[in-house]
């Protein structure tokens, strides 16, 4: 375990610690102890609760109970510690998956339904699943092909695009390319090309493949200027960042994300679609 995490388990679990074990100690003790060092022991307990010491500190009198209690409550029971561990992981945990849940709740219409994106699969679809993805990531080209085999075999699922370059200059030179070809109509089978190009995309690559599906390149190049390219690139980075995505790929399958490609990709998200359809999707 950290010192960092070590001294925010004591930080945490001081009060509470101190409140249990005075007792205890005054009891067992009682005998032996002068007439009010219980007393004095659990005066100091409840100030340490209810944070009403001095500003300037501990006296050395409270010092001294507080090491002794807490010192002899860690050695007699040292699995409190594990405990603690245990249960800050938990409650961290849980916050995070809450603010998840606020953050997709507060980014809902920019999630789902942006007027930037290009969308695949049924519009009406009533299931959407939302890709965040760079067109020089493997993983996302490992992925495309199991997306793709999943919308051909369930024909009620919305694919949502998101272009989201952080693999470098030619990877935002595709993605400005792809949402520019929308225009020509040729979003979809553009898309596809340049994940299924072999190797590493480069910006001359970019334009070879526009051109083999069939872009008028000037066109393209034109397009690519527009504001409203840039302007989806920045809502995807925007987007990705107050959600908490940083790496390519990254699914929504209605609100519920998976991260990377798992082996089993196209069965949990067969899964997720299948309860979203039963359960419903309260922010979709």
């Amino acid at each position: 375990m950290g010192m960092r995490l070590l001294t925010r388990f004591l930080a945490i679990g001081l009060a509470g610690l101190l409140l249990a074990s005075c007792a205890e100690e005054q009891s067992s003790n009682e005998s032996k102890a002068k007439p009010d060092a219980g007393a004095k022991i659990e005066r100091v307990a409840k100030a340490v609760a209810n944070k009403k010491t001095s500003q300037k500190g501990f006296s050395r009198e409270q010092e001294e109970a507080i090491a002794r209690i807490v010192r002899q409550t860690l050695v007699s029971r040292p699995e409190i510690i594990q405990e603690a561990i245990v249960a800050l992981q938990q409650k961290e945990k849980a916050q995070e998956a809450k603010r998840k849940i606020s953050a997709l709740s507060d980014n809902a219409e920019t999630l789902y339904r942006s007027k930037f994106d290009p969308v695949a699969g049924n519009p009406d679809g009533d299931v959407t699943v939302v890709e965040f993805f760079d067109y020089n990531c493997p993983y996302c080209r490992k992925g495309f092909k199991t997306l793709e085999k999943v919308v051909k075999q369930d024909k009620n699922i919305r694919v949502v695009f998101k272009e989201f370059p952080i693999f470098g200059n030619a990877s935002l030179t595709a993605a400005r390319a792809a949402l520019a070809s929308k225009e020509q109509g040729k979003y979809y089978v553009y898309h596809k090309a340049l994940l299924e190009a072999d190797g590493r995309l480069t910006d001359s690559s970019v334009f070879t493949i526009a051109r083999q599906v069939g872009l008028d390149i000037d066109r393209l190049r034109k397009d690519m200027e527009s504001p409203e390219v840039a302007q989806s690139i920045g809502e995807t980075k925007d987007l990705a960042n107050r959600l908490g995505i940083t790496g390519t790929p990254a699914y929504y399958v209605g609100d519920k994300f998976i991260g990377g490609v798992p082996p089993n990709l196209s069965e949990v998200m067969k899964r997720h679609a299948s309860d979203i359809r039963k359960n419903g999707c309260k922010i979709c």
